[in-house]
């Protein structure tokens, strides 16, 4: 898999539904609908260089992008809630 399109009424990215998925790469842009996003969802996705949480007012889990090491830049709303630890260091 290379790219994920969300659809616009999904509430919730699973606990590690990405975890690993090295060949995802490019922009990911979550809608407005995303409610949460589990621990670990994006570990070790490699392959992401963008992601666009500007819409996302929800919360997100535990390292949800530790291992997405060509990540180069993030866009995030001031309304977006963090739980937990920081969204790619362990803590």
């Amino acid at each position: 898999m290379t790219a994920v399109n969300f659809p616009d009424k999904l509430a919730h990215i699973g606990i590690q539904a990405f975890d690993g998925c090295s060949s995802l790469n490019g922009t990911l842009t979550f809608p407005e609908s995303v409610l949460t996003i589990g621990d670990k969802a994006f570990h070790g996705c490699s392959g992401i260089t963008k992601l666009n949480l500007e819409n996302f007012t929800g919360t997100y889990g535990d390292i949800f992008l530790k291992g997405c090491t060509s990540l180069q830049t993030v866009y995030i709303s001031a309304n977006t809630a963090h739980t937990k630890t920081s969204p790619n260091t362990e803590g």
